[in-house]
């Protein structure tokens, strides 16, 4: 396993977890009076881990589309992708193509599920001083942290790409670097649009319309 699959499969998600797990430890779930404590705790957890795999698995899923078109290059497949993909589906990219589109679907149903029941507890809720209001805020500060993590991620791998885009002496290296391009920056600039919303609805600042259109602060 290379240093750059590494941090794409084990290093950022370890560290979101973590930084998860410490911020709900912090927001005494425990201490909730109604209950609801622990059920926000996951709803919240769900949530953050389908959204997370929803923006990962478009990015890769851009890359494998890209993987497919530049195995038809006549250079020959001497470089290596920087994808991680190869370690479960070799050199089947149709394999990886489909895992990756039902990857995002199944992320992208849990976290509508899971979005909405926490809509209805903190309706139930409501009050600031609740666990479950706390343990929202806890979910906003989760969402920015893994946001940053995404955006350094994709820096990283679009810093690599950008340098195997620019060599023109393999065809088929342009092209896998051509998908990493689109796919984490299409990712990374959702992955902004998500910080900057979430940012805002964490610091409660009054009267912020980003964070009422999208939904950040909902707790």
């Amino acid at each position: 396993m290379t240093s750059l699959q590494f941090i794409s499969n084990i290093g950022a998600p370890a560290t979101v977890l973590l930084v998860v797990a410490l911020l709900m430890v912090l927001a005494r779930p425990d201490r909730d009076t109604g209950g609801d404590g622990a059920y926000a705790v996951y709803l919240s957890a769900a949530s953050l881990a389908a959204l997370y795999m929803l923006l990962v698995m478009t990015a890769a899923g851009i890359q494998a589309i890209a993987e497919h078109f530049a195995r038809g290059r006549a250079n020959g497949f001497n470089n290596v992708s920087i994808t991680s993909f190869d370690l479960f589906f070799g050199d089947n990219s149709n394999a990886t193509i489909g895992a990756t589109a039902a990857a995002i679907v199944v992320a992208a149903i849990v976290y509508g599920f899971h979005t909405r029941r926490r809509r209805e507890l903190r309706t139930v809720e409501g009050h600031e001083a609740s666990g479950v209001a706390r343990v929202g805020r806890a979910y906003l500060g989760s969402v920015c942290f893994a946001m940053v993590t995404i955006l350094l991620e994709s820096a990283i791998l679009i810093g690599g790409s950008a340098i195997a885009f620019i060599d023109t002496s393999n065809d088929r290296s342009r092209d896998i670097a051509a998908g990493t391009l689109i796919g984490y920056g299409l990712v990374a600039l959702v992955a902004f649009l998500i910080f900057r919303s979430h940012f805002w609805a964490f610091r409660g600042t009054p009267g912020d319309n980003i964070g009422e259109a999208t939904g950040a602060g909902d707790r």
